[in-house]
């Protein structure tokens, strides 16, 4: 879709924070035994109320924002089907904004691949012990098992390490590329701005909108990952 069918410099919001509505979770094995805790009964309340508000609030987000886009889409194919030069005026921008989009894909290839070649290997040791720790729970070997269970956790470990140095190295690959899209894109807007003032007060209620919204869902995820704190410690306790 093109730059002036959908506002493209108010992203951040979706790729930030609709890609997962609620933390990981790591809670204790067993907890599912607890159904007479009053405690953690009154956690897991807390839990699915405050996840249920954020799934809400991502939903009225969606909405929200979807709306403001189609506010300034309708705008600009009034203005475009008024000013048949409109897409000539932005050719060259959008070129330039293409170029520097195909230099970060091409800059970040051996990044990708060497990130996808880490993870699939590392899957596969940690599927491998998995595999170790169940041989070592059917022969009731507890040596064998204490051991396997220090491999998965150590190789888990070095995977997560990995990992995050290739990433950092993509980042830091990435990061000269996207500071230049983003100057493409600020110049696109601004052209387009230039071209038809009125789209410049929906440009701003979409950027309001969208940092109004990233605050809502920011405190709910705060809230439901302290839910998930308390709950993993309170089931640990119980568990104990």
């Amino acid at each position: 879709m093109s730059e002036h069918q959908r506002p493209m410099f108010m992203d951040s919001l979706e790729s930030r924070t609709f890609l997962s509505v609620s933390p990981a979770a790591h809670l204790p094995a067993g907890l599912g035994q607890l159904t007479t805790n009053p405690t953690v009964q009154a956690d897991l309340k807390q839990l699915r109320t405050d996840n249920t508000q954020l799934r809400k609030d991502t939903r009225a987000a969606h909405k929200a924002l979807a709306a403001d886009r189609t506010a300034i889409n309708t705008e600009l194919a009034s203005f475009r089907a008024a000013h048949s030069d409109f897409n000539t005026t932005l050719a060259p921008l959008r070129t330039t904004l293409k170029a520097d989009q195909k230099a970060l894909r091409n800059a970040l290839k051996d990044n990708n691949a060497a990130i996808r070649t880490a993870a699939k290997n590392g899957a596969k040791t940690l599927r491998v012990d998995r595999v170790a720790i169940r041989a070592a729970r059917k022969s009731h070997d507890q040596s064998a098992l204490d051991a396997a269970k220090s491999k998965l956790k150590a190789d888990a470990t070095a995977l997560a390490a990995s990992l995050k140095k290739l990433r950092d190295a993509a980042k830091t690959e990435a990061a000269p590329f996207q500071t230049k899209i983003k100057a493409d894109r600020a110049a696109i807007q601004s052209k387009i701005e230039q071209l038809d003032p009125a789209v410049t007060p929906l440009y701003a209620k979409l950027t309001s909108d969208q940092q109004n919204w990233d605050t809502t869902l920011s405190a709910d995820r705060t809230k439901v990952a302290a839910d998930v704190k308390k709950l993993t410690t309170d089931g640990a306790a119980a568990l104990a």
